[in-house]
């Protein structure tokens, strides 16, 4: 790329078409993100996320594969903003897993706390009994 400046040309190294060996590792945010983190990175199989049962194994294989297909699939300016842009979709991904499981525990403490789930429960194993 070049690039004029007050009449000097200034030439940015390009960067490497595969993904270089201190960027690879495992993607938490297209583990925890997934179609969302396809959507933005141009991964079309990433809607496969949607299915239950399938929804796991496409977070597995996002999370093994994911930087190394947001390298290939988007145009980054350098190295550094590539890290810095998966890393703010780790902290995303985290962030977001971290508040539904607080919500689920949060229900299912209600729920406990109401006895609505152990007499469901018993109404739906006794049927006519209570």
């Amino acid at each position: 790329m070049e690039q004029s400046s007050h009449g000097s040309t200034v030439t940015s190294p390009a960067l490497p078409t595969e993904l270089p060996d201190d960027l690879r590792g495992f993607n938490f945010g297209a583990f925890f993100l997934t179609f969302i983190w396809g959507v933005r990175h141009k991964v079309t199989w990433a809607w496969w996320g949607i299915i239950p049962g399938v929804n796991i194994v496409i977070a597995f294989m996002l999370g093994f594969q994911g930087q190394e297909l947001a390298w290939k699939n988007c145009n980054w300016k350098s190295e550094i903003e590539f890290d810095n842009t998966q890393l703010e979709w780790t902290r995303w991904g985290i962030g977001v897993f971290i508040v539904c499981y607080l919500l689920l525990q949060l229900a299912v403490l209600l729920l406990v706390a109401t006895n609505t789930l152990e007499y469901n429960f018993w109404r739906y194993l006794t049927p006519g009994v209570l």
